[in-house]
């Protein structure tokens, strides 16, 4: 007899519906992948237009972005004006992961929110950080140059293949 794998239970199988936060690419995956379910989708943007060709996104609208002082003020006023409490909270690119696990305890009033508290997510989204737990745990991880002129980079012995990555 097969067994039944566990469920997470912090989120229901269908949330009732999902509000994404930035992203592009993958946020577009993202809502073309939960819209075919049927979950509703809100799309809340501040740069990229990207994600609102999607026609699985039952609203687009735009926000003053992560950055901004008001962002949680803006996603706690979008919630309750809207009706979207018990809505999955999505954070779509780097910053908008930074607000919201930042503001976890704020957020989680409102919506559904799977993410660690920032404590613990910075040591995977902090490159410097990252680099040096798993030297600590000696694991590889690529080699980074850090450059300030056009001049030590051309002096320095690098091992190819590159990727550059300006900061």
């Amino acid at each position: 007899m097969l067994s039944q794998p566990k469920t997470d239970d912090r989120v229901s199988s269908r949330p009732a519906g999902v509000v994404i936060l930035g992203g592009a690419h993958g946020t577009l995956a993202l809502a073309r992948s939960l819209g075919a379910q049927k979950v509703p989708v809100w799309l809340v943007s501040a740069d990229t237009p990207l994600p609102r060709f999607s026609r699985y996104a039952h609203r687009q609208m735009t926000w003053p972005g992560p950055e901004d002082d008001g962002a949680v003020a803006f996603l706690l006023n979008l919630a309750e004006t809207h009706g979207l409490d018990g809505f999955l909270l999505i954070p779509g690119g780097d910053p908008e992961v930074r607000l919201v696990s930042r503001s976890i305890e704020q957020l989680s009033d409102v919506f559904d929110v799977v993410l660690p508290p920032w404590q613990q997510l910075k040591w995977v989204c902090e490159k410097p950080l990252l680099y040096r737990r798993a030297r600590e745990l000696a694991l590889a991880i690529p080699l980074t140059y850090e450059f300030t002129s056009l001049e030590q980079a051309s002096a320095a012995e690098l091992r190819f293949p590159v990727i550059l990555k300006p900061n």
